[in-house]
């Protein structure tokens, strides 16, 4: 399943591993390392019962990096990688949907806030 997403956006298997990252407390993410074992990518699949409509979240996500490149060019803000054929992410109906980030190292997120800055 991983292994077929990650094809579509042009890794290579043999270079790149996979592993379960995280919580999953809404997406199954995976962490995808190069042959040296350093973090490379993030790569999500989307829960689509929780995000009925995962094509609007990348269509959100398209905007706000466009905002924020614009408006704010140096402020840190990650965007899906495109597949291989130019998709925003990657989806069989038997699978579901992927999209795929930068890993952006000493970066965590919080499955609950504790603070109102975490929030």
């Amino acid at each position: 399943m991983v292994e077929a997403a990650m094809k579509a956006f042009g890794l290579d298997t043999d270079v790149h591993t996979s592993s379960l990252f995280g919580s999953g407390l809404i997406h199954n993410t995976y962490i995808i390392k190069d042959k040296e074992g350093a973090p490379a990518y993030i790569l999500q699949k989307v829960n689509h019962f929780v995000f009925k409509k995962p094509e609007d979240i990348a269509h959100n996500l398209k905007l706000m990096g466009s905002y924020i490149s614009h408006f704010h060019p140096d402020y840190l803000f990650t965007q899906p990688h495109a597949t291989l054929k130019g998709e925003d992410y990657y989806y069989t109906p038997e699978e579901g949907y992927f999209r795929l980030f930068e890993f952006i190292k000493g970066t965590h997120t919080a499955d609950v806030c504790r603070t109102a800055l975490q929030a």
